[in-house]
């Protein structure tokens, strides 16, 4: 479950309202890219990385491979793969999981584990409300290493859609409008025989799954999701990114960072074509978030080589999360609509770059630059 929630910000925006820089923050894609904070049941956390890394083919049908953290082959590395379809807003589709851990003596099981359905395993995404969905999945399991013969098993049980329009904290602040899922398994091979494992998770139909723990045998084995990103073709040579992300006590960065850059890793934003960029900053703490006391931060909007003007504003909603509004959350945001005609060279970058305090009470920023790119060769 864990692994599923650490990939699941993979699936299915086509980008087309990213083109007005105020839009609703946007749905996941397959190359949305997320930063999780993973918790051990003694505290200890660990911050990796979630994206697509290929395709495989099963029986004639294509699926794609997502990574978190290392891959599972690296000795002495911590991380999974996932094999599946999580691009549909309906369902998860899943055919195998690998992971390598070096938490394993802590956790009680395995270095290396890996599983693989007899045939894809699908779960859907709203069921009816309070009804259990019971599931039987067999398949193979590898245990130890990659070359460990495998054992064929069945994993039973069930999942619920508990909960939906729920609030949760995770490491990217209070995050609203969530489905909140039980989960209820029998589980063969993983702790040296057949064991009982539950565990919840909280999905959100604009990030994808926010955060996900184990209630049993693990309690205090958790994910969340710490900060996610994207990009987008807009057509006729537009471009856009987004991202959010926390800053403050408890993050796993320092600055936040937007730039045009995100997109294709270049220089290649007009300079004499004004982009948009705007940027919201919320308290990440609930209590804090409903006050008027805005947060010591001030953003830059600007390139490499210079800034433009701008100023926080207190705003009593949200544009990129429009599930906060009616809480009484309040949001402080900025908006510029510059070029930067004067710079020496064609094919910039536009940013937007804020610096805060990691000692203060943490905050949520998330923004979006939209620009025109050069020709490209």
């Amino acid at each position: 479950m864990l692994l599923l929630a650490s990939v699941s910000g993979c699936g299915g925006d086509s980008g087309s309202s990213q083109a007005d820089p105020k839009a609703p923050f946007p749905r996941y894609t397959a190359n949305t890219r997320s930063t999780w904070t993973r918790s051990l049941p003694d505290g200890t956390k660990k911050s990796y990385e979630s994206r697509l890394i290929g395709q495989v083919t099963v029986n004639g049908e294509t699926f794609e491979k997502f990574q978190a953290g290392d891959p599972p082959s690296t000795p002495g590395g911590s991380g999974g793969e996932l094999v599946g379809h999580i691009v549909d807003a309906d369902t998860v589709v899943v055919v195998s999981v690998a992971f390598r851990t070096t938490s394993a003596s802590i956790l009680g099981v395995p270095e290396y584990v890996s599983a693989t359905a007899d045939a894809p395993v699908k779960l859907e995404i709203e069921p009816p409300l309070g009804v259990a969905q019971p599931f039987s999945v067999s398949g193979k399991t590898v245990l130890g290493s990659p070359s460990a013969a495998p054992l064929q098993g069945t994993l039973t049980g069930s999942y619920t859609l508990a909960e939906k329009g729920v609030a949760i904290a995770s490491p990217l602040g209070m995050v609203t409008g969530c489905n909140h899922y039980t989960v209820a398994a029998s589980v063969p091979f993983l702790f040296g025989s057949t064991m009982a494992v539950s565990g919840e998770a909280w999905y959100s139909p604009q990030l994808g799954v926010v955060k996900a723990s184990l209630s049993s045998p693990l309690s205090g084995l958790s994910v969340g999701m710490a900060a996610t990103g994207d990009g987008f073709d807009l057509g006729d040579g537009w471009a856009s990114v987004t991202a959010a992300g926390t800053r403050g006590a408890g993050a796993t960065t320092g600055a936040f960072q937007l730039s045009s850059r995100d997109f294709a890793g270049e220089f290649d934003a007009d300079k004499n074509t004004h982009a948009k960029m705007y940027l919201e900053v919320r308290w990440a703490d609930e209590s804090k978030a409903l006050t008027d006391t805005k947060p010591f931060v001030q953003p830059v909007f600007g390139t490499v080589f210079g800034q433009f003007p701008s100023t926080l504003v207190l705003s009593p909603v949200s544009l990129l999360f429009p599930e906060d509004n009616g809480k009484g959350y309040k949001h402080w945001v900025g908006f510029v609509d510059q070029a930067a005609k004067n710079e020496s060279q064609n094919g910039i970058a536009y940013t937007i770059t804020a610096n805060y305090d990691p000692s203060f009470s943490p905050i949520r920023l998330a923004g979006r630059i939209v620009y025109k790119r050069i020709a490209q060769p």
